[in-house]
């Protein structure tokens, strides 16, 4: 694959190590927060997909797995479980568990982005109704890039329930 437009000369795509190498040569030094390497396992539906520290995730587009669009929810609820956890404890909430259901809706035509999406978060612990409403809020709405970004598209809704931690339960009889 040939490479260019970036600084007017071409460049073999297979013989450049990385991405950042050619921005480098080109004398474009921009700050790149991610980068991730996509390979097919064998089957042109089966990808790994791998982040520049040597993590990698699967999808495959067969159904068989993790699907594109699924991963992006998954993207989304985790992206806004990290920040709700960590908005929560900044409120002195003693959060003990986090969880969140996804349900969406999508087009049905191509592309088949999402409309809708509501998030459903089960929070457990000893949690002010509250504050984790604003926990919420705010990651959907401030934090969360993964929601920010797919706001464009699609309305995100969001509910939660609180299950008092057994360590806060009355013991039973």
């Amino acid at each position: 694959m040939v490479f260019n437009n970036l600084c007017g000369q071409k460049f073999n795509f297979a013989k450049i190590f990385s991405y950042r190498i050619i921005l480098a040569l080109c004398g474009v030094y921009l700050k790149i927060h991610d980068m991730i390497t996509l390979k097919s396992t064998g089957n042109l539906t089966h990808y790994r997909i791998s982040n520049d520290r040597g993590h990698s995730i699967e999808i495959k587009a067969d159904g068989s797995g993790v699907g594109p669009m699924e991963s992006v929810l998954m993207a989304m609820a985790s992206c806004s479980a990290v920040d709700v956890v960590s908005i929560l404890e900044k409120m002195k909430q003693d959060v003990k568990d986090i969880g969140v259901e996804v349900v969406s809706e999508r087009r049905a035509e191509i592309p088949r982005t999402y409309t809708r999406i509501h998030m459903h978060y089960i929070l457990t612990g000893k949690i002010k109704e509250k504050k984790a409403e604003k926990a919420i809020a705010l990651s959907l709405t401030k934090y969360c890039s993964v929601s920010r970004m797919i706001e464009k598209s699609a309305e995100i809704t969001s509910s939660f329930d609180i299950i008092a931690s057994s360590e806060d339960a009355p013991p039973l009889p």
